[in-house]
């Protein structure tokens, strides 16, 4: 069940119930897939620094990010998304390493105008290789299209789509949509960026196909 209060902030919403429990098991599920598949998980914080956005995810998405000053007058947002995040990661942390397989389960925050399955608060799954030896884009939309089939076997898949986020090589990379959610029906993106190739799916565009 989804419930919504007098004082739930516009785009966000409780979930109880069965609505929680298939959520988690969803995520539970791809979990369990990408730790097979090689990949490592990471938990990234979702309080950020403002300038590892502003010149990667776009005008759009720069003027949705939710920014705010801490106390010591430093400019600070709540992550609109995490690829900027890990693109640091591999100039600081795995600059020597080839071949890095990570994923990250997090809480994304834009302001969306909302409708089904677009939210001001979403739940994002994404993967990432860092520094690759060899195109990995087939292997991450055979993973990419494993994980959507927890859920269900009508999508398609769009390998020449024009992406809305900087860091993404000729602003290409591939997309994957079920029409059965109107509208919103895009449920994963991804492509190749400087030093790294990867995807994020939007968990809670998922969850509203789960029977």
């Amino acid at each position: 069940m989804i419930v919504k209060t007098k004082n739930t902030y516009k785009g966000t919403r409780i979930l109880f119930g069965d609505t929680a429990f298939n959520k988690r098991k969803m995520l539970n599920d791809m979990s369990e897939i990408l730790i097979k598949n090689g990949f490592d998980e990471m938990m990234i914080p979702i309080i950020q620094k403002q300038e590892i956005f502003a010149s990667k995810v776009g005008e759009e998405n720069n003027n949705m990010m939710y920014t705010f000053k801490d106390r010591g007058d430093r400019d600070l947002c709540l992550a609109p998304e995490y690829t900027a995040v890990i693109q640091e990661l591999t100039f600081e942390q795995f600059k020597y390493n080839k071949d890095v397989k990570l994923f990250y389960i997090g809480e994304c925050f834009r302001g969306e105008n909302c409708q089904a399955g677009r939210y001001r608060q979403f739940t994002q799954l994404g993967i990432e290789i860092l520094n690759t030896s060899k195109d990995y884009l087939d292997f991450l939309i055979k993973i990419a299209s494993e994980l959507i089939e927890c859920v269900t076997d009508k999508y398609t898949v769009n390998t020449d789509a024009k992406r809305g986020l900087d860091y993404y090589i000729d602003g290409k990379g591939f997309e994957i949509a079920c029409e059965d959610l109107g509208s919103s029906k895009q449920i994963c993106g991804g492509g190749s960026y400087q030093n790294g190739i990867g995807f994020a799916i939007g968990i809670d565009r998922l969850l509203l196909l789960k029977k």
